[in-house]
């Protein structure tokens, strides 16, 4: 996904940048691509913030930021860098004591550990509006 890039404008390959990832994301997607990007590339000096906090690029002097998930409307520019294929599991104790739900609509009966705020988007094929939202537990 993000190692489809293979050249940079000369323009960015000799200035300083602040870029904000999550923590879920940046280490395993973005570090290797920006590392790649190092060794090509000397003069250029990156700084990245990982963390799952929803940063406030301008408050906090960020040049860019990279987000998963859909964002809600906003002044800032914003490109699809390429999608995230998440996946929905459970213990086989949870599904023993709660049953296997068979359809998007039937996760609302259940309880998530989910990241964020957001509700889950469920796509098939043309359909890309499909909308769940499970009880969230609350974490400690």
């Amino acid at each position: 996904m993000l190692r489809e890039r293979r050249s940079f404008p000369p323009a960015i390959c000799a200035v300083g940048s602040r870029i904000a990832a999550p923590l879920t994301f940046g280490p395993t997607q973005l570090a290797p691509v920006l590392a790649e990007l190092a060794r090509r590339h000397p003069l250029l000096h990156v700084h990245v913030s990982y963390s799952d906090r929803f940063v406030d690029i301008v408050g906090e002097g960020f040049d860019c930021a990279v987000r998963v998930g859909y964002l809600s409307d906003s002044n800032l520019i914003a490109r699809r860098i390429g999608p995230v294929h998440g996946q929905l599991v459970a213990s086989p104790g949870y599904i023993k004591e709660h049953g296997a739900p068979e359809t998007p609509d039937e996760l609302l009966q259940h309880q998530a550990l989910m990241q964020g705020t957001e509700a889950w988007r469920f796509i098939d094929g043309d359909q890309d509006d499909l909308r769940s939202s499970a009880r969230p537990v609350q974490g400690g």
